[in-house]
């Protein structure tokens, strides 16, 4: 007899052999259309910044130094394989290629595994993974793309294998256990956003309070300690204060909106007005670091002074906040509205690559990119509207929780709200990609509310707590 969840037991309907190849060749042309549409990939900033890692050998955590070590694993082999060319046109294909793979396995696991109750809304599943909110991004190397991707596939993991034989459910487990430690790993600041993949895939069958409850905390504190021991004791990662660009950016806008001056240095009247008036964008603390005229804050004096990575920047924050609190809860709200709501294009083309070629050279991306762009002002690119459609599958799926597929819903669902939740108080800029996650979690918890409504009108099996209090228990096996 199949597997039987904890809360549910569930008649396991595999999809027909022509289902299942038809479902395997669609997303298999997804997968060539990425290649076609895409390779060797889109080269990013952080991607040099990781390859430069890479390549010297330096092991910091500006970055994922976790995807810095990997590249430095598939790298030669996907060289080896694929006979590349030296340097980052080709370094990048393993990283894209690994991505891909990690984000169409996904979509092939949740559609055959949808398949089981719906072929229209499998098909959506693989329709969702071409459409433009994802697809334009799928082959850019950022590690919120891998991180997407990763947790993708750990959910759908989960899912798929509910009501599996217990070898198969364990080994699903266990792999999505690694997909979520990775993604974590290489975006620490998800950490209050994977408990909830945690607890969905641990308890796949129902989402439950109380359980989310107990686990939550201690999952943020496991996960905490995880990232100090694979950045800090395995990898011997430097530390580059990537938080301190946090204070940074509070510290211009709490002395842009009371003109008065919160960083620990004495500027001079010109440097200050400039801080008071024109410096402070809430959407981007780049104007502090690389963006003229106001670069003078980072180049000028808190690198040069060695007040950044200190603890004279850490109390001077402090203190600002502690002289200052609702001006800095205007500032991070100011922030937070401009992430929400600026209109973002997806993907940037500016030549910053000293000769690398940024972004691939066809017809294909060329139109994609065109189409794409053009619709940068509409609601597709504001995260406001993921924010919303992830609460929107979060309110309607609550009611079918206690069922695999209103599970994954709120799970996720809760999840990509979290990890919005976190760039309150965390955030410095305001990129399409970082709500990538919850484009991804978005999208497919709405296919999963959709199923869970059509099978709950279909008499689908209910809990297995309300069929015992009826005395139906016969599809509860052993």
């Amino acid at each position: 007899m199949a597997r039987v969840g904890n809360e549910q037991a569930a008649v396991v309907r595999e999809p027909s052999g022509g289902v299942t190849v038809l479902l395997l060749v669609l997303n298999a042309a997804g997968f060539a259309l990425t290649v076609a549409v895409f390779y060797p990939g889109v080269i990013t900033v952080d991607a040099i910044a990781v390859y430069n890692d890479v390549k010297t050998g330096f092991v910091g955590d500006w970055q994922s130094p976790v995807m810095a070590k990997l590249w430095t694993v598939i790298d030669p082999l996907t060289r080896k394989v694929l006979d590349l060319p030296h340097g980052l046109g080709g370094a990048v294909v393993s990283m894209f290629l690994l991505t891909i793979s990690l984000y169409w396995l996904a979509f092939t696991i949740l559609s055959l595994a949808v398949a089981r109750d719906s072929l229209a809304l499998a098909a959506l599943v693989v329709i969702i993974a071409i459409s433009p909110p994802l697809f334009i991004m799928v082959g850019v190397i950022w590690r919120d793309i891998l991180l997407a991707s990763a947790w993708l596939l750990a959910a759908a993991l989960a899912f798929a294998s509910v009501n599996a034989p217990r070898l198969l459910f364990i080994m699903a487990r266990a792999a999505a256990l690694a997909l979520l430690t990775f993604g974590l790993l290489l975006r620490p600041n998800a950490l209050l956003a994977a408990p909830f993949v945690l607890a969905y895939i641990l308890w796949p069958a129902a989402f439950h309070l109380k359980r989310i409850a107990l686990l939550y905390f201690p999952a943020v504190i496991a996960g905490y300690f995880v990232v100090q021991l694979v950045y800090y004791g395995i990898l011997g990662a430097n530390r580059q204060h990537i938080m301190h660009a946090i204070l940074v950016f509070d510290l211009g806008g709490i002395t842009a909106i009371t003109k008065e001056n919160q960083f620990p240095v004495n500027w001079t009247m010109d440097q200050l007005r400039m801080l008071q008036a024109s410096c402070y964008d809430p959407a981007h603390w780049d104007t502090y670091w690389r963006v003229p005229p106001c670069q003078f804050v980072m180049g000028g004096k808190l690198e040069p002074e060695k007040i950044f990575g200190t603890p004279v920047l850490v109390q001077a924050w402090l203190k600002a906040v502690a002289s200052h609190p609702l001006v800095y809860l205007r500032h991070r709200l100011g922030h937070m509205e401009a992430f929400l709501t600026i209109p973002h294009s997806a993907i940037y083309l500016e030549s910053i690559g000293k000769g690398v070629p940024m972004f691939p050279h066809n017809s294909y991306f060329v139109r994609l990119y065109e189409t794409t762009n053009a619709l940068k002002e509409s609601f597709l690119f504001r995260p406001l509207t993921w924010l919303l459609t992830v609460l929107a599958t979060l309110v309607a799926a609550w009611k079918y929780r206690t069922i695999p597929t209103g599970s994954y819903a709120v799970a996720m669902s809760a999840s990509a709200v979290a990890y919005v939740a976190t760039f309150l108080l965390v955030g410095v800029a305001s990129d399409y990609r970082y709500v990538y996650w919850v484009v991804a979690a978005g999208l497919t918890s709405a296919v999963m509310t959709a199923l869970a409504w059509q099978t709950s009108r279909s008499g689908a099996p209910r809990p297995i707590s309300q069929r015992l209090a009826s005395g139906d228990s016969k599809e509860v096996g052993a």
